[in-house]
């Protein structure tokens, strides 16, 4: 069972967008901020581009098969509460050890909120304008 067309290429977009954001971000913080925001923006933007693709693929899954709805939601949460736990440990683990700037890792995990943003002002705009 494939996604509608439509939410398949929001997706892709929002995955596009999000990378060339963090890019951008990574570059930015490597001129202004040092190198070690720099790396800690990616590793923020990194983190969040892998719990996305880990949600995807869970959804996907869950997709695939033919469960009730309560079963679907309910291992996905499961699924999702497991995987921001270890999202919660390894920021912990690195600024705690001072592996990573804490304001580089909150700049880089926030590329996908402003990448949403813009993917939605996108689609408001589109619309918008289609139905005039």
């Amino acid at each position: 069972m494939r996604l509608s067309s439509e939410p398949e290429q929001i997706y892709k977009r929002l995955i596009c967008i999000n990378w060339i954001f963090s890019f951008l971000a990574t570059i930015a913080g490597f001129i202004w901020g040092g190198f070690r925001f720099g790396i800690s923006v990616a590793m923020g933007a990194g983190l969040i581009v892998a719990n996305i693709w880990q949600m995807e693929r869970v959804v996907r899954k869950f997709l695939l098969y033919q469960m009730t709805t309560k079963k679907i939601i309910g291992k996905i949460l499961i699924k999702y509460f497991i995987r921001f736990f270890i999202t919660a440990l390894i920021i912990s683990f690195l600024i705690a050890f001072r592996y990573a700037n804490p304001l580089g890792l909150l700049t880089g995990v926030l590329m996908i909120a402003l990448s949403l943003f813009v993917i939605t002002a996108m689609e408001i705009f589109c619309r918008f304008f289609e139905k005039t």
